[in-house]
Formats: structure tokens, C-alpha cells, sequence
């Protein structure tokens, strides 16, 4: 039953206008290699596209009611037991702190082609997203969200920017009932 209201929810002008926006982002980052001369363009596409999946699962669950309402409960199960909606959580969490202190939570990855001295070849993720630990937490009485962090950590530090932020955009693809490959 939720699936529909998402669905409605999705077809709004604005919120299929952010679709469209998160998809550019990810464009954005897979057009860049990882060198150092595409660090900004590189933050940008990142920072933009977080806000976009903030705005997008806070616009779904506003659609569907109070969060006493059990279809927001419903909605945010089945989208942190999701392959793609579990990375939701932790974009939540970086957002809370891109507020607090611009949004540098990215890094290269400088493994060597040949791996770390063992020979084994190495393909690099690219931009990374950087440990929990060197992001700063929100100003006291901000957005905080501890309970979030295990899921960035697990999901998104060290991990490839571009395709973290691609697995969101599968999933509010699919809450718009898009096909997704």
C-alpha cells in the first residue's frame, strides 16, 4: 500500500525535479576521475547530492503523515532493509554534518595500481568518503543522530562517493516506480 502513496508522492512536480537533480549528481561524479584537479567539482556533486537524498526521503515521509502514522514506519523498514535505501541512513548522518562544517567528507584513494607492496592489482574507488572519525559532530542542539553513524561506517566510509550515492538513487527511482537496473 505505501509503495502507491510513495509513488504519488514521487510524481509531484518538485519532488520528480530533485529525482532528476540526485541523478545529475551522480552523473556529475561519475564524469570525474580521481585527480586532485577534481576535488572540487568532485565536493560539489557529493554535497548536492546529499542534500537531494535528505530532501527526498524527508519529502516521502512527510507525504505519508505523522511519524506515528504506521505507512511512515512501513516505509522506513522497507527502505533500511533495502539493498539500495539502507544507504539512506548514512547520507542522513553526513548531512547532519555537512551543515555544521562545509562538506569536505571525501578523500582519494591513493592505493597504488599495484596494490599496497604485495603486487596485487588495485583498482581505486576514486573519491572516497572519509572515516566518521574526521567528520565533526553538529553544534550542541543540532541534528545529531548517533544511532546513524554504524551505518555510515559500515556503508560509506572508505567507500566509493559515487556509487553510495548511486544506490539512493536506485531506490527513490524505484519509489517513483521507474524502472531500475
Amino acid at each position: 500500500m505505501w509503495e502507491l502513496v510513495a509513488r504519488k508522492i514521487m510524481g509531484e512536480t518538485s519532488t520528480s525535479a530533485a529525482l532528476e537533480a540526485l541523478s545529475a549528481s551522480v552523473g556529475r561524479l561519475q564524469l570525474l576521475n580521481d585527480s586532485t584537479e577534481n576535488i572540487r567539482p568532485a565536493y560539489a556533486a557529493l554535497a548536492e547530492g546529499t542534500w537531494w537524498v535528505a530532501a527526498l526521503d524527508e519529502r516521502i515521509l512527510n507525504g505519508l503523515g505523522s511519524s506515528k502514522n504506521k505507512m511512515v514506519d512501513a516505509y522506513r523498514a522497507e527502505r533500511d532493509a533495502h539493498i539500495d535505501g539502507r544507504f539512506i541512513r548514512g547520507f542522513l548522518w553526513a548531512r547532519d554534518r555537512h551543515t555544521h562544517q562545509l562538506p569536505f567528507s571525501m578523500s582519494r584513494d591513493t592505493t597504488p595500481f599495484l596494490g599496497s607492496g604485495r603486487g596485487v592489482i588495485y583498482i581505486s574507488p576514486g573519491f572516497i568518503w572519509r572515516p566518521s572519525d574526521q567528520l565533526d559532530e553538529p553544534l550542541e542542539g543540532r541534528r545529531s543522530h548517533p544511532e546513524w553513524r554504524p551505518v555510515y561506517d559500515e556503508l560509506l566510509a572508505g567507500k566509493s562517493a559515487r556509487k553510495s550515492l548511486s544506490h539512493c538513487a536506485r531506490w527513490f527511482h524505484l519509489m517513483a516506480g521507474h524502472p531500475v537496473s
